[in-house]
């Protein structure tokens, strides 16, 4: 009989219930629910199309194949004014090969939201999402939750938003992808293994990427 391979999840549970739940090494595969088994089983039911989602986008990506599983490795319990959790693997040092990885997850997520922006609405294009938000408010609500994660990591210093130029969701998408990218990229590799408090929270780079990168997922599915 085979085994099933593993993928480790990480859950957050809020206090109303609301459940979230992401691969701990991939974190573009994520799920809501509420409750932990519901949760547990969105994020599997969703493992083979973020397999495909990734073979889209690197064509060396092995094929997804045979049994899988996705246990719960964590769970942490936030409270209602909290971001998001911060689990013991976003304390694990970051590698180089580790930032890369995050930073072409990261990416990816971001061309594909720039795609979305690009795709057509209805006739006369003025038709919003099926959340009710026009794309512009969708875009902007991502730019000051992008800006709002890499201000917790004080030593890039980015202690307010840079000012956006006149650009349309597509291109504007790709200018504030860009901006975040070079400041990763950039980071100083003391970064790797930093963690601190910033608004009442822990923080590493870690789950700076693990956070970007739900906010884009998700962000691009509210396009769909």
């Amino acid at each position: 009989m085979t085994s099933a391979m593993i993928y480790q999840a990480c859950l957050e549970i809020h206090p109303d219930g609301a459940c979230l739940a992401q691969l701990r090494d991939l974190p573009v595969c994520f799920a809501r629910g509420n409750g932990e088994s519901e949760t547990l089983q969105a994020l599997e039911a969703a493992l083979p199309e973020c397999f495909a989602w990734l073979s889209r986008h690197d064509q060396y990506m092995p094929k997804m194949q045979g049994l899988f599983r996705s246990p719960a490795a964590e769970t942490v319990h936030i409270s209602a004014s909290s971001i998001g959790a911060f689990f013991q693997a976003d304390g694990q040092p970051l590698s180089a090969e580790d930032l890369d990885w995050y930073t072409a997850l990261l990416e990816w997520s971001y061309a594909d939201l720039e795609e979305a922006c690009r795709a057509p609405r209805a006739p006369g294009g003025s038709a919003p999402p099926s959340n009710g938000q026009a794309p512009w408010a969708i875009v902007r609500s991502l730019i000051e939750a992008q800006y709002a994660l890499l201000a917790s990591m004080e030593p890039l210093g980015m202690r307010q938003s840079p000012p956006l130029p006149r650009l349309l969701p597509p291109d504007l998408v790709r200018h504030v992808a860009s901006a975040t990218l070079t400041a990763l990229h950039q980071a100083d590799k003391d970064l790797f293994v930093w963690q601190g408090e910033h608004a009442g929270e822990r923080w590493s780079l870690r789950k700076v990427l693990r956070r970007s990168i739900l906010l884009v997922r998700e962000q691009t599915q509210a396009l769909g």
